[in-house]
């Protein structure tokens, strides 16, 4: 709305992103991945997995969720991606289900910056250190660095420290 309404005076974004949706979710997986200790391996493995996935997805402006263009599509360009989903334990089809949700799909696809550099308001943009499904040092960085490009001149960041996701 702040993009397209000179009316309003501010923005808070708490928690907010401002790299693309396919890089929020690969380094949502590497962190929480870390956290959990996931053998390198494993982790590997599910990032090359959900790397191809979100690269097909990105690319194909015409996918839509549930369509089985990405099951050809993995299946033709990642050598044994049924074994492959199998060794992190879930079945391909089950792997594939994922990707049925519209709102992921286009969660994946969403790029901020084409919201934040017509932003002019006030904007104070907050995350926690602790957050470990929205990295605050990419995002934070990153919202700063769209909006001050692109003359909003009243950019506030603040890293909230002992905070996660949810702001605890």
């Amino acid at each position: 709305i702040a993009s397209r309404n000179k009316y309003v005076d501010f923005i808070v974004l708490l928690a907010g992103t401002g790299v693309r949706g396919d890089s929020v979710l690969l380094k949502q997986l590497e962190d929480v991945g870390s956290k959990l200790n996931t053998p390198k391996a494993s982790l590997d493995k599910k990032l090359m997995i959900n790397s191809a996935t979100f690269s097909y997805i990105v690319n194909h402006p015409e996918y839509q969720a549930g369509d089985r263009a990405l099951s050809t599509f993995l299946k033709n360009e990642v050598t044994d991606i049924d074994k492959l989903v199998q060794s992190i334990g879930i079945s391909f089809d089950s792997y594939l289900k994922t990707y049925e949700s519209q709102w992921l799909v286009e969660f994946i696809r969403l790029n901020p910056q084409e919201y934040l550099k017509d932003v002019r308001c006030h904007v104070l943009a907050m995350n926690g250190d602790l957050d470990l499904q929205v990295n605050a040092s990419i995002n934070l960085n990153r919202i700063k660095e769209i909006l001050l490009a692109n003359n909003c001149k009243h950019v506030e960041t603040h890293l909230i420290t002992n905070h996660n996701h949810m702001f605890q």
